[in-house]
Parts: structure tokens; sequence; C-alpha cells
């Protein structure tokens, strides 16, 4: 390994970074679940602007800097990283967090998961209008329910199942 590989190899990736930045900010994601992200991804375009400005006059010094360490380098063969996205789940807090809560909105009633999604997606502002929504949403409260081992949900045999908290005399 030559001396200054490793800067040559931390540069390329600082570039392949705000390339993908770049890329991003450009294309951004198509869909948001939550009406607040979208709102807080509207209101943030001047600021996206600005950045995009910034980078597309960075990057020529980038690959200046670059090109005095290794001068045969092409940026063409640098792909862009995406910056990662903070995975923040469906939910703000856990789905089962979230599913006993549903639950603890109406006690003692017999709920199906589809009133359930109705509760969780309006109490988080979720937007449930499309059917690939709708189903990911009731996939998740459905196996949080399914798989709950804390005994503290029960549900009956027949069709539509229903759910509900366990009283004390259950």
């Amino acid at each position: 390994m030559r001396k200054g590989d490793w800067l040559l190899r931390q540069l390329e990736t600082e570039y392949a970074k705000m390339l993908g930045e770049l890329e991003w900010i450009e294309n951004p994601p198509k869909r948001m679940m939550r009406a607040a992200e979208r709102e807080a991804f509207q209101a943030g375009q001047d600021d996206r602007r600005r950045r995009a400005e910034q980078l597309r006059e960075a990057l020529p010094h980038f690959e200046y800097v670059i090109r005095m360490y290794e001068p045969n380098w092409e940026a063409s063969a640098v792909g862009p990283i995406r910056p990662k996205q903070k995975r923040t789940g469906l939910l703000p807090q856990g789905s089962r967090a979230a599913v006993m809560d549903a639950l603890h909105q109406k006690p003692g009633e017999r709920q199906t998961v589809a009133e359930i999604v109705d509760v969780i997606a309006e109490r988080y502002d979720l937007d449930v209008s499309t059917v690939s929504a709708r189903q990911k949403l009731h996939t998740l409260v459905h196996k949080c329910l399914a798989y709950d081992t804390s005994g503290e949900i029960l549900r009956d045999a027949a069709r539509p199942q229903r759910w509900w908290l366990k009283k004390d005399g259950d």
C-alpha cells in the first residue's frame, strides 16, 4: 500500500457520499407514510436547494484534490452513496405498544384487525389511503396480535377474528 492510499480511499468515499446526497436531493423519495414527514420535507425545499448548490460547487474541488494524489482517477468510476435514512419503522413507538394502546382505547370491546388499524392510523397520522400502505399496517398489527406471548390479548375463533384485552375474570 502506497503512502496516501488510505487518504485517496477516504476522499473517494466522501466524494461518493456527496454525489449520493446530491442525487437524493434531485430525486427525493417518492412516497412518505406520515403526513408530518411529507410536510417537513416540503418545508425544507429551500434548504435542500441551497445544499445542492453547495454540493455542486464542492464536487469539482474534491475531484481536483483526488487528482493530485491519483492523476489518472476517473470520476465516472465512483458510484453515488445515497444517505441512509433514519429507520423509524412504521410507527414512532414500538408496534406492540401502539396495538396495546389501540386496544385500551375501547376497553372490553372486541375489535377486528381492521378496526385496530383505523385507530392506529388516526392516532399516528398515517396515510393508509393506498392498499399497499393499509396492508402493510394491517400485517404489522396482525403479527403483533397473533404472536403476543404476554397472555394479555385474547381472541375468539369466529371469522373475522376479534381481539380484546384480558380482564381479571377472563
